[in-house]
Parts: C-alpha cells; sequence; structure tokens
C-alpha cells in the first residue's frame, strides 16, 4: 500500500494491522505520523517484508524495532526524496 502524500495519522496506522497479508509499505511525505505510531504499525504487520520510508524516520525510529523487523525478514528503503506536489 502507498500511503505517500497522504494525511494519514497514527491512528490511520493503526488500521494496517488489519489488512491481513500486507507485504509492502510506502510512507513518503506524511504529516502525522510519530516515530511511535509508525513503531507500533510495523511491529503489529507480521507480513510486512518492504518498507519505504523517508530518510528522516530513520534517526527516530527504534534501532531495536528496526533489528527486529530486519531479523522477520523486512528490508528498509530509506528515501531523501524532496516533496513534490
Amino acid at each position: 500500500i502507498n500511503l505517500s502524500y497522504c494525511s494519514v495519522s497514527d491512528v490511520g496506522l493503526l488500521a494496517l494491522p488489519s489488512m491481513g497479508c500486507l507485504q509492502n509499505l510506502i510512507l513518503l511525505h506524511v504529516g502525522g505520523v510519530s516515530a511511535q505510531g509508525l513503531e507500533i504499525s510495523l511491529l503489529s504487520c507480521a507480513c510486512l517484508r518492504n518498507v519505504k520510508l523517508n530518510a528522516h524516520f530513520r534517526s527516530i525510529l527504534s534501532p531495536q524495532v528496526l533489528e527486529h523487523m530486519e531479523v522477520r525478514g523486512c528490508t528498509f528503503q530509506w528515501r531523501d526524496k524532496p516533496f513534490m506536489l
């Protein structure tokens, strides 16, 4: 699912685990998402395999959460992509 450029929030991210076998998540240029909300969503989506995030999340997400996700087989792509309308 691509949620880039959407006004998604932490509450919206909490709905992702109900999608079942969500394998790919792209989350670029979103405003209402906190590190804690993203971490909870990532850990709750057991089938995630590919996650693409803005590079600024790399420094604010817990290293333990990232390591746990990678051990589960999830790969991260970090993008330092400028905001485009």
